[in-house]
């Protein structure tokens, strides 16, 4: 309950390939997803999500395995960000 909620609220979710973005179906039209998705093993059932939904989808790319390490780009986040703030798609 708790979940749906913050989803239902947020203008923007940040976060990790995984089950809980699948909350993502929680989302209002017009807000925006930004998952870090594996260049390796890209599974985009979410962006998917998103788009039945009107929810604005942007993915940043790491190289790591499924459950490896990775580092993302603050500068590719800052762009999501941005956008989101500007009104834009990313």
């Amino acid at each position: 309950k708790g979940q749906v909620k913050l989803f239902n609220r947020a203008a923007m979710v940040i976060g990790p390939h995984g089950a809980n973005i699948a909350n993502a179906m929680w989302m209002r039209h017009g807000t925006y997803l930004v998952e870090f998705v594996s260049y390796k093993y890209a599974n985009m059932c979410y962006y998917g999500t998103a788009a039945r939904l009107g929810v604005t989808f942007g993915a940043v790319f790491h190289g790591a395995a499924k459950a490896g390490h990775y580092n993302a780009s603050s500068a590719e986040v800052g762009r999501h960000v941005e956008a989101m703030l500007a009104g834009r798609k990313c």
